[in-house]
């Protein structure tokens, strides 16, 4: 397959982009938060992620009317933690044409990395459980920076260890903070699957539904990157 981009980089969100993850996210928080005898409801979960473990602990507690010292927090993410080492990829699937699209990339020698609000230990896990670790030139989990998305600052360490600039890659996520963090350091997004009631606040018009779309995707956001001024 031949690809033509402008990118020496494509850096992609993990959960919920390249993965189904959330049964497993689910399964860990509720074992997580099983002394306190509450339930997080399945439907709830989406939105409960996206922004990192310790947001996602803060909104579950509120949900589930838990007011809890910071002590108590903490160890719920260290059970959270423990539970997942053990459960990294029980439920999780990798989403159809992943794998392919990863093979195209690769083989047109363009750099593929990692940024994700997940716990650096639980994100190298789940991508080598799922034998996708050896595509990514680097992994930056969300505690491998004092800011995580959407704050920029995450994206800067990754373009950092990847030696290029950011009119040089493209990021690839599912939510508000993949697209916020690559605009913040001057960065395309496209995004993964959005609703369409809700492709608007994202702020970008690149999209696709299937990876088998996002390499022809990416030359549609080349046309648009190169004739930014």
């Amino acid at each position: 397959m031949t690809i033509r981009i402008p990118f020496k980089a494509v850096i992609f969100d993990l959960d919920g982009t390249l993965i189904e993850s959330i049964a497993d996210v689910h399964a860990a928080l509720q074992q997580a938060l099983s002394a306190y005898h509450v339930t997080i409801p399945f439907s709830q979960m989406r939105g409960l992620v996206s922004h990192g473990l310790e947001p996602m602990i803060e909104k579950a507690c509120i949900l589930a009317n838990l007011t809890l010292a910071a002590a108590q927090k903490k160890q719920i993410m260290a059970d959270y933690l423990a539970y997942y080492r053990h459960h990294p990829t029980t439920h999780t699937i990798i989403f159809p044409g992943v794998i392919d699209c990863l093979k195209n990339l690769a083989a047109a020698n363009i750099l593929l990395a990692i940024c994700s609000n997940k716990p650096s230990v639980t994100a190298n896990l789940v991508l080598t459980h799922l034998n996708l670790a050896p595509f990514f030139t680097c992994i930056i989990g969300g505690d491998d920076t004092p800011r995580k998305k959407p704050d920029p600052q995450h994206l800067h360490i990754v373009l950092e260890k990847l030696k290029i600039a950011a009119a040089d890659a493209v990021m690839i996520g599912d939510a508000q903070p993949d697209v916020q963090a690559a605009h913040g350091v001057g960065m395309e997004a496209v995004v993964f699957c959005p609703p369409e009631k809700e492709l608007a606040l994202f702020g970008t018009k690149h999209y696709f539904d299937h990876f088998d779309q996002l390499i022809s995707v990416l030359g549609t956001v080349a046309i648009t990157h190169s004739a930014t001024p």
